[in-house]
């Protein structure tokens, strides 16, 4: 028999496939649909649905079909990210429901979880049926892999069996925000490859660490990863340790992830540059059918500001009939996105700081987003005062596929591995994960129990609220029947006014605080 352990990154923008071959002990990258990586992206056109490229390529009057973003859309369950929601009706093209889970205000305040669904033509689509469209192609992509002639070259008479399929995730979603991701998989992963087929949920911070780590030389050291992909900023940090002479075991440090600093944020912000100098008054982001091509043409700026000193944002008939043209210099892409740029550094900061381990000489650099040069110079600057630098050898598209895939064959047999891992403890991750919560003046803190209390307080001040404003009715009914005790009446009546102004503004500050952007979350990887 001829085992394979799947490995796939499932981000927010792009997916990458590997596959760890347990017979020659090797992580294998396999192209999609003729590509590196294909676009997490489906298009519902009537009855069909269209997946990857051809479907993030259709014309901007069929956008409300075209769905992506997804990990995005689950950020917005959650309470402390529920500024997310409002994002996406407001920043992408597609339609958003808003339910409450159960039509239930009340339950929806208790629990993170609320129905946060795709609209189409007036037809909800749920989280989980955009990532079983992309699963369905992943499988197909396997099965034409192990045929005859195929890129892992199975032999006849050999039998090939997918033991363990292993799919990246943010680490800090809920296990309510997984089990999203695993309703999805299951269901095309069953009808795709078989049943039984065991499905792991993997941390992508876990991910990239194994991958790195398998690198030669395997010696102990600690490292950084800083991932800024299309969804998040995730900076960890991994200490590789001798368990004993023969073996290793690599442990998490630290974690740490801000939901709110992403490459589609980078992505808007370029987008608000071109309305403020666009050369007509109409708004380019003012349809959903805008939206949609701008991003599209921005995502492509962003990709020749990585080699060049400008780049022209071309769109034709964007708003009201005008074309778009404008000259994006570097100079200004980097003044526009210079907070973007500080966030990230600021969390590296955090993170080196709480960690008590500093900064360790090894960084490595994933996700689309960390090519830009001018954010990969302010990182080593910022290192180099403490004798850290970056690593590139990790590919910034794979290496996460590729490390899930080697954790999917660990699970299996620690021994396949050609690392030499401790085969009763090959890794071990940090159980303490907290929410991280940015204050006004930039400073990041931990607030996870915090956010539960304050919004107990807003119910009660809500309810004292109520109550003051139905006693104030009451004395304005009061005042018209009776001219007798009107000054009396009046000096009742601007106190309550008072009362009730003063709770307004507490009730505002506790809720500025629940939106307040925070990341991280306590989940271990899904066994």
């Amino acid at each position: 028999m001829r085992k394979f352990s799947v490995g796939l990154d499932l981000g927010s923008q792009q997916i990458a496939l590997a596959v760890f071959d347990h017979e020659r002990q090797c992580s294998v990258p396999l192209e999609i649909s003729g590509d590196k990586t294909m676009p997490t992206c489906i298009s519902f056109e009537g009855d069909n649905t269209i997946v990857g490229k051809r479907a993030e390529s259709r014309s901007a009057r069929k956008c409300e079909g075209v769905l992506c973003a997804y990990r995005q859309m689950l950020y917005g369950m959650r309470q402390e990210w529920r500024m997310h929601r409002e994002m996406c009706r407001q920043r992408w093209h597609f339609g958003v429901s808003m339910d409450e889970a159960d039509g239930s205000q009340d339950k929806a305040s208790e629990s993170e979880h609320s129905d946060s669904c795709y609209v189409v033509q007036g037809e909800v689509v749920k989280i989980e049926e955009v990532i079983r469209k992309i699963i369905e192609v992943v499988c197909t992509t396997l099965i034409d892999a192990i045929r005859s002639g195929g890129a892992l070259e199975v032999n006849d008479g050999q039998i090939p069996s997918f033991i363990n399929f292993a799919c990246s995730v943010p680490e800090c979603l809920s296990e309510e925000q997984r089990g999203v991701i695993s309703a999805g998989i299951k269901e095309a992963l069953e009808e795709g490859l078989g049943p039984n087929i065991p499905l792991l949920l993997v941390n992508e911070t876990l991910a990239i660490a194994m991958q790195y780590s398998s690198i030669p030389p395997i010696i102990p050291k600690t490292f950084m990863c800083i991932d800024l992909g299309a969804s998040k900023l995730t900076v960890s940090i991994f200490e590789l340790k001798k368990k004993d002479v023969d073996s290793f075991c690599l442990q998490e440090v630290m974690s740490r992830t801000n939901v709110f600093v992403s490459g589609s944020e980078i992505e808007y912000k370029l987008m608000q540059w071109c309305e403020k100098h666009k050369p007509f008054a109409e708004s380019v982001l003012g349809s959903s059918s805008s939206r949609f091509k701008l991003r599209r043409d921005v995502r492509g700026a962003m990709k020749t500001l990585t080699v060049a000193e400008e780049a022209m944002i071309e769109t034709d008939n964007l708003a009201g009939g005008n074309d778009l043209q404008v000259m994006l210099t570097l100079e200004d892409f980097e003044h526009e996105c210079k907070d973007i740029f500080d966030s990230v550094l600021l969390l590296l900061e955090f993170v080196a700081k709480e960690s008590n381990v500093g900064y360790p000489q090894e960084v490595i650099l994933t996700g689309g987003a960390m090519r830009i040069p001018c954010l990969q110079r302010r990182i080593q600057q910022l290192l180099s005062p403490h004798g850290s630098s970056i690593r590139k050898t990790v590919d910034m598209d794979r290496g996460i596929s590729l490390g899930a895939a080697m954790i999917a064959a660990i699970k299996h047999d620690p021994s396949v591995v050609k690392m030499p891992l401790d085969p009763t403890s090959p890794f071990e991750e940090n159980s303490s994960r907290q929410i991280l919560r940015v204050t006004k003046d930039g400073r990041l803190s931990h607030v996870a129990p915090r956010v539960e209390k304050v919004g107990r307080d807003v119910e009660e001040f809500n309810a004292k609220i109520e109550d003051i404003q139905s006693k104030y009715d009451a004395a304005m009914r009061r005042l018209q029947v009776s001219s007798d005790s009107e000054e009396k009446m009046k000096d009742q009546i601007f106190e309550q006014q008072k009362l009730i102004e003063t709770l307004r503004s507490k009730v505002k500050e506790l809720e500025g605080q629940v939106s307040d952007k925070s990341a991280g979350v306590p989940s271990p990887v899904a066994q």
